[in-house]
């Protein structure tokens, strides 16, 4: 059963054997634990909280960049599923809606009019056919949401509405990606 797991789009989480061997420097092991998922005050979808036994894995110590996405599939000729269908979901700020533009893909995640995505960046416009495809380029797959979660707490118990604790700041900083001001129409930060 595949036990390591490699990053990929924006924060997505993938996997390949654990081996008896160290795991490589570019991953972590995350160790056999109980995962507690959901929260009792979380929203009424995330209620019941349960546990669940994890076996250990090991995950990619940080998300997959556009350099390695592209290094990977570019090697097999692969093409993304906005790159075959020409369009890529965009967001529209100040409405807050979804499009779909021409030409928006991994690579110009915004369309041909947008900046090339920076190579050092996660990848996005990726989708779950795409960090398949990413994965099996390896020997990889993508985490259980279970494993996913698990591991985002790093085995933690909960600790609030975030995984860092309840407070969304700390000494005057975000402590996460947030939206500051009025959604969608101004990020003030």
């Amino acid at each position: 059963m595949n036990r390591r797991i490699a990053s990929v789009l924006a924060g997505a989480w993938l996997a390949l054997p654990l081996l008896a061997q160290a795991a490589p420097d570019s991953m972590r092991t995350i160790p056999a634990g109980m995962a507690r998922i959901g929260s009792e005050n979380g929203r009424a979808d995330e209620r019941p909280a349960f546990t669940v036994p994890v076996d250990a894995f090991e995950l990619d110590r940080t998300p997959v960049t556009v350099a390695a996405f592209g290094g990977v599939v570019g090697r097999r000729g692969y093409r993304s599923a906005a790159e075959r269908l020409g369009s890529g979901a965009v967001m529209t700020f100040g409405t807050g809606q979804w499009q779909l533009v021409s030409g928006a893909d991994w690579r110009r995640p915004l369309g041909p009019s947008g900046a090339p995505a920076p190579h050092d960046h996660p990848v996005t416009q990726v989708s779950w056919d795409d960090a398949q495809a990413y994965c099996a380029a390896q020997s990889k797959r993508l985490p259980t949401e279970i494993e996913y979660e698990y591991a985002a707490r790093l085995g933690a118990p909960e600790v609030g509405a975030h995984a860092f604790g309840a407070n969304l700041e700390q000494g005057g900083r975000y402590r996460a990606n947030v939206w500051t001001g009025v959604f969608p129409v101004i990020n003030t930060a």
